[in-house]
């Protein structure tokens, strides 16, 4: 989008000027009320079938764990919106919404997120690795990763753990206006998409 670059330009200027010309700090949510209100509560009722246990490990990659929100402006090159910043960290905010639209989107299984070590859990884990998470130079959004589904264990004649391999995602939507808030927008609605993929694998 045309519009989009010139605001990457602006800002790329903004960031050389006299610190006299401050701009206005602006945080954004990527989870907020208005947005998880559809996520379903968890029924109580016992006539529900009980569903599949399934542990959610995530990890994201070290340059997203900026407070500021990036920006890819060409082919190597990240530029961070120095006054557009997360309201939270965006890992813990990636974590909680993928967790959160993953149960939303199964009727089958059942997702908790641990941290740390998860080798004390032999089977029924989803590794989920976020690369990139950001708005391109083309105007567009892009979600990529890889994910890893141990639905069992297996062990080998040696019995060390097999560990299935890691399969690769991508993901893309295009900006239909400009800003940083519909940008936002667009970043949950992917990892909504994403988690609505990674359940069709999972309940296989």
């Amino acid at each position: 989008m045309k519009i989009f670059a010139i605001i990457i330009s602006i800002l790329c200027l903004a960031s050389c000027s006299s610190t006299s010309d401050t701009l206005e700090t602006k945080y954004y949510l990527l989870n907020s009320p208005s947005i998880n209100k559809s996520i379903s509560l968890i029924s109580t009722d016992s006539e529900q079938p009980k569903k599949k246990e399934v542990v959610l490990i995530i990890e994201v990659a070290e340059y997203l764990q900026q407070p500021f929100i990036a920006m890819q402006i060409d082919e190597h090159s990240l530029y961070y919106a120095q006054s557009h910043l997360w309201a939270e960290p965006l890992k813990s905010d990636i974590m909680v919404a993928l967790a959160l639209e993953l149960n939303n989107s199964s009727s089958t299984n059942n997702y908790t997120l641990v941290k740390g070590n998860a080798a004390r859990y032999p089977s029924n884990k989803l590794f989920i690795t976020i690369e990139h998470f950001h708005a391109s130079k083309t105007g567009n959004i892009i979600l990529t990763g890889n994910f890893q589904w141990v639905d069992k264990a297996i062990n080998d004649e040696n019995q060390q753990l097999i560990q299935p391999p890691q399969q690769p995602f991508y993901l893309e939507t295009a900006l239909e206006v400009d800003g940083f808030t519909h940008s936002v927008s667009k970043m949950r609605e992917l990892l909504t998409q994403l988690a609505i993929d990674l359940n069709k694998v999972v309940s296989l």
